[in-house]
C-alpha cells in the first residue's frame, strides 16, 4: 500500500514536471523584465539632471530679464507724472499770460479813473468860488469874507462837478484800484507757482517728458514679456522635475518588486528540482540495474507507467489513492493557477508582495468614490450610446454627399462671428489700454498729490499753529494778534506816561491775558484791566465813569501816536483832534488833561479840541466858534491870529 502511494505520488509529479518547467521559466521572465525596467529607468534618471540644467539656465535668464517689472512700472508712473506736471507748466505759462494781459488791461482802467477822478477835482477846487456865489443871500454874510454886500459874485464854470458825480469817481476810481490789485495778485501767484513748477521739472520739455514716457513703457512691455517667458520656463523645470519623479517612482517600483519575484523563481526552481528528484528515486529503486535515470523528461513516464501497470493487480486500492491523488492534484493545479494569477496581477500593479497588496486597498470611502467616478463614466458612455442610435446618426452611411452652400452659410456664420469676437476683443483691450493709461494718470496725481501734501504740511501745520486752530498753540492767539500784543504793550507803556498824569497817579492800564467779560472773542492777549492804585486792586474797564473812560481813552491814543511816530521812519503826526467827552471832567482832572495837552502843543504838535463846554474858551486862546442863528443858519467867527 504505502508503494502504491510512493509510485502514485511519482507519477503526480512526473505529470506536473512540464508546468514545474513553465513556472521557472516564467518566473525568470519576470526577473528579467523587471530588472530591464529597472534598469531603463535608471538611466533614465542619470540623464536627468543634464537635462533639467538648460531648462533651470533658461527659467534663470527668464527671472532676470523679468525682475524689474515693478521698477519699471514705477518708472513709467514717475514719468508720466512728469509728462503731466510739464502740461500744468504750460498751463501756467498760459495763465500768466492771460493774467499780465488781464492786469494790464484792470491798469490803465485804474491810471483811467484816478485821472478821471483829479481831473473832476481839479474843475471842483477851480469852480469852488462859484459854488460859494451860488449860496449868497442879500444881506447874509459871505462865509469867505463876512461881507453883507455881494456886488460882482463869481460865475458858475460851465460842467462843474457835483460832490455826488466826485463820490461815484471815487468809487470807481477804489473799484478800479482793487481789480488792479486782485489781477496783480494774481499774476504774482501764477508766477510763483510756475517758478516752483519750472524749478522742479529742471528743464524738462513736453518733448523729452513724452520720449522718456515711451521709452520707460517699452521697457515694461519687454519686463512684462519677460514675465510671460518666466512663468513657461518656471513651468517647464516643475514639469521636468515631476517627471523626474516619475521615473524614480518606476525605478523603485521596480526594485521593490524584483526582490518578491526573484524569491518566486527560487522557489519555483526548489520544487522542480523536489519533483525531479522524486520521480529519479522511484525509478532508481525499482530499475536500478536496468534503466538509467539521467533524463527525466522522456523516459521516466513510461517507466512509471510500466511499474503502475505491474501492479494492476492492486490496482483497485491505487484507485482511491490515485482519485485522492487526482483531487489533491487538482486542488494543487487550481492553487498554484490562483498562486501565478496572483502574481501576475502583483507583478502587473507593482506590488512586492500580497500583504504589500493588502496594505494598498483603498478604504470604503476612496472606494465609494471610485465607484461613483465608474458610475459617471458608464453614464457617459450611455449618453454616448444613446446619441450613437439616433436616427440622424444610425442613418448615415458615408455615403452622404456634402452640401457646399450650407457648409458655406455655416462657414460665413462663424467667420462673421469670429470677427464680432474680435472686435469686441479689440473693444475690451482698448478698454484696457486706456484703463490703465488712467490708472497710470490717477497713481501719478496721487503721487503728486502726495509730494504736494508732504510738501505743504510744514505750512499748513504752521498756518494752523498761526491762526489758533490747533491745540499746539495753547493760549489760542493768532500770529497777528501776538504781533499786535508786543506792539499793544509798548502803547499801553507810552499810555501809562499820559494817564498817570491825568489821574494824577492813580490809574496805570495792565495788559491782560483773559478777554474781557463783554468781548465775544476766544482770542487772548489784547484786553486791559486797570490797576487802581489807591485801593490797590484791579478793575475792569467797564468800572471806569465816563470821564475816566474818556482821559483813559485819550491817553491810549496818544500812546499810540507816540508808538506809531516812533516806528514809522521819522513820520510826524502834527495834528491831533479831540472830539467832546471833557464835559465828564472834574475841574481837577480837567486842569490835567489840558495841562497835558498843552505839553504837546507846546512839542510842536497842533492840537484841536472839538467841544461844548464853556470853561475852555478860558483856557484855550486861539478858537473857531460856530455859532446858530435865529434863522437856523449858522456864523463862524474865528480868534487865530
Amino acid at each position: 500500500m504505502a508503494e502504491l502511494t510512493t509510485l502514485a505520488d511519482a507519477e503526480a509529479r512526473e505529470r506536473a514536471l512540464p508546468r514545474r518547467r513553465a513556472d521557472v521559466r516564467a518566473a525568470d521572465d519576470a526577473v528579467t523584465a523587471r530588472e530591464a525596467a529597472a534598469e531603463e529607468a535608471e538611466a533614465a534618471l542619470a540623464e536627468r539632471p543634464a537635462g533639467r540644467i538648460p531648462l533651470v539656465e533658461a527659467r534663470d535668464a527668464a527671472a532676470a530679464a523679468a525682475g524689474g517689472v515693478d521698477a519699471a512700472r514705477a518708472a513709467v508712473a514717475e514719468a508720466e507724472a512728469t509728462r503731466l506736471r510739464v502740461t500744468e507748466l504750460e498751463d501756467l505759462e498760459a495763465r500768466i499770460h492771460a493774467a499780465r494781459d488781464a492786469l494790464d488791461a484792470r491798469s490803465a482802467a485804474a491810471v483811467s479813473a484816478v485821472r478821471h477822478e483829479a481831473e473832476l477835482r481839479q474843475r471842483k477846487i477851480r469852480g469852488l468860488a462859484g459854488e460859494l456865489a451860488r449860496e449868497l443871500e442879500d444881506g447874509a454874510p459871505c462865509p469867505v469874507c463876512g461881507a453883507v454886500d455881494h456886488p460882482h459874485p463869481a460865475p458858475s464854470a460851465p460842467g462843474h462837478p457835483d460832490d455826488d458825480e466826485i463820490e461815484r469817481a471815487a468809487d470807481a476810481r477804489a473799484r478800479a484800484e482793487r481789480a488792479q490789485g486782485d489781477a496783480a495778485q494774481a499774476l504774482s501767484a501764477a508766477t510763483a507757482r510756475h517758478e516752483v513748477a519750472q524749478a522742479a521739472l529742471d528743464g524738462i520739455t513736453a518733448e523729452t517728458a513724452g520720449t522718456e514716457v515711451t521709452s520707460r513703457a517699452a521697457r515694461l512691455a519687454e519686463a512684462e514679456a519677460a514675465g510671460g517667458a518666466l512663468r513657461a520656463a518656471e513651468a517647464a523645470v516643475v514639469a521636468h522635475d515631476a517627471e523626474t519623479e516619475r521615473i524614480r517612482a518606476r525605478r523603485d517600483d521596480a526594485r521593490a518588486a524584483l526582490s518578491g519575484l526573484r524569491e518566486r523563481a527560487i522557489r519555483a526552481r526548489e520544487l522542480l528540482a523536489e519533483d525531479e528528484a522524486a520521480v529519479r528515486t522511484v525509478l532508481a529503486e525499482r530499475d536500478a540495474d536496468e534503466h538509467a535515470t539521467d533524463d527525466a523528461d522522456t523516459a521516466d513516464a513510461p517507466r512509471v507507467a510500466a511499474l503502475v501497470a505491474d501492479r494492476a493487480a492492486e490496482r483497485a486500492l491505487v484507485d482511491r489513492l490515485m482519485a485522492l491523488a487526482a483531487a489533491r492534484e487538482r486542488t494543487a493545479a487550481d492553487a498554484d493557477a490562483r498562486a501565478a494569477e496572483l502574481a501576475q496581477a502583483l507583478a502587473e500593479r507593482s506590488f512586492a508582495s500580497e500583504e504589500e497588496a493588502r496594505a494598498a486597498a483603498l478604504p470604503p470611502a476612496e472606494l465609494e468614490a471610485v465607484a461613483r467616478r465608474v458610475a459617471a463614466h458608464e453614464r457617459e458612455q450611455a449618453v454616448v450610446a444613446e446619441g450613437l442610435v439616433d436616427p440622424e446618426v444610425a442613418s448615415l452611411t458615408g455615403a452622404e454627399h456634402p452640401d457646399p452652400d450650407a457648409a458655406r452659410a455655416a462657414l460665413d456664420a462663424a467667420q462673421a462671428a469670429a470677427r464680432a469676437s474680435a472686435e469686441r476683443a479689440a473693444r475690451a483691450r482698448d478698454r484696457a489700454d486706456r484703463s490703465a493709461s488712467a490708472l497710470a494718470r490717477h497713481d501719478a496725481a496721487r503721487l503728486e498729490s502726495a509730494r504736494a501734501g508732504d510738501q505743504a504740511r510744514a505750512a499748513i501745520r504752521m498756518a494752523e499753529v498761526a491762526n489758533a486752530v490747533t491745540p499746539e498753540n495753547t493760549r489760542g492767539t493768532t500770529l497777528g494778534t501776538y504781533v499786535l500784543l508786543r506792539r499793544f504793550e509798548d502803547v499801553v507803556q507810552a499810555a501809562n506816561a499820559r494817564l498817570r498824569i491825568m489821574s494824577s497817579g492813580r490809574y496805570e492800564l495792565e495788559v491782560s491775558e483773559e478777554r474781557e467779560a463783554t468781548s465775544r472773542s476766544r482770542k487772548t492777549g489784547l484786553a486791559l484791566q486797570i490797576r487802581d492804585h489807591v485801593v490797590d486792586r484791579v478793575r475792569e474797564p467797564a468800572s471806569f465813569s465816563g470821564g475816566e473812560t474818556f482821559y483813559a481813552s485819550l491817553a491810549l491814543a496818544l500812546g499810540l501816536a507816540d508808538v506809531v511816530q516812533a516806528e514809522a521812519g521819522g513820520l510826524q503826526l502834527g495834528t491831533l483832534f479831540v472830539d467832546e467827552g471833557f464835559g465828564t471832567l472834574d475841574p481837577e482832572t480837567l486842569d490835567a488833561v489840558m495841562s497835558e495837552l498843552g505839553r504837546l502843543s507846546s512839542d510842536g504838535r497842533t492840537v484841536g479840541i472839538v467841544s461844548h463846554v464853556e470853561e475852555l474858551k478860558q483856557r484855550v486862546a486861539d478858537r473857531i466858534e460856530v455859532r446858530r442863528r435865529p434863522d437856523g443858519s449858522s456864523t463862524l467867527t474865528s480868534t487865530v491870529s
